[in-house]
């Protein structure tokens, strides 16, 4: 009889822990654990009938009759808040606790072009020698160029000389890339004024002249949304009627 009192107060005693697991949302595992070793180590079995019929006293110690599979089960999973929960324990296992992962929203990046203006030098490039240049962004994407280069030899009333003169004239498309990192495709045209002078005992010679060449640019192009230093560097082909002629540029300045 003492036996199945017991029994029943431990039951009852296991109900009213996981009752109040649940209603306050309890959060430490040492409890759980505490609980489930009562319920393993309790006996639960009553005096069996062989006991009762030859008078057995109830003191005397009887061995715990083996449980059945539904005695055996565990109790239910038993939330803990806090994205935990505690998995369903059986005897000699431990309680687990299971996270839950939680995306957090990405912040969007800000591609808006804010510096609109830019200027700087390039050695070689469109203008063949070096050039001078201003740019100015028509949209997020979109560019136009002009630039002036100069070069001249000799010099002097006496001696010969000659002066080359570029002027590159750009459309330039940085649509692929990400934020200041870019792909710079232009095409445009770069005019290029000629003179000549030759100077010998009899007399003087003076000639000149204009070529109109088109050009094209596939360059890296480093150009910041905000304003900054700017650089870009790559392929600047030259076509005319006498051919193509591949050139190379190098250019840095500011974007603002």
């Amino acid at each position: 009889m003492k036996n199945l009192l017991r029994s029943v107060s431990s039951f009852a005693s296991t109900l009213a822990f996981y009752a109040c697991a649940h209603t306050l949302d309890v959060g430490s595992s040492a409890l759980l654990r505490s609980a489930a070793a009562q319920v393993v180590d309790e006996p639960s079995s009553a005096p069996s009938r062989s006991d009762a019929a030859t008078g057995t006293s109830g003191e005397a110690t009887a061995a715990a009759a083996p449980r059945s599979e539904s005695e055996q089960q565990a109790p239910p999973s038993v939330p803990l808040g806090r994205g935990l929960a505690v998995a369903p324990v059986l005897p000699g296992q431990q309680i687990v606790f299971v996270p839950q992962v939680v995306p957090v929203a990405s912040t969007p990046v800000d591609t808006t072009r804010r510096a609109l203006n830019a200027v700087y030098f390039e050695l070689g490039g469109n203008a063949l020698i070096y050039s001078v240049n201003y740019e100015r962004f028509l949209s997020q994407d979109l560019s136009a160029r002009v630039g002036i280069g100069h070069l001249s030899v000799g010099g002097g009333v006496s001696s010969d000389a000659a002066s080359l003169t570029t002027v590159p004239v750009m459309v330039n498309y940085l649509g692929v890339g990400r934020l200041d990192h870019r792909l710079e495709l232009g095409a445009g045209l770069v005019v290029l004024y000629m003179t000549a002078r030759t100077v010998d005992g009899i007399g003087s010679g003076f000639g000149s002249g204009i070529l109109a060449a088109g050009t094209a640019t596939v360059a890296y192009r480093y150009a910041p949304l905000d304003g900054g230093f700017n650089f870009k560097a790559g392929f600047t082909p030259l076509v005319s009627s006498f051919g193509i002629y591949p050139a190379f540029g190098v250019g840095a300045g500011a974007v603002f």
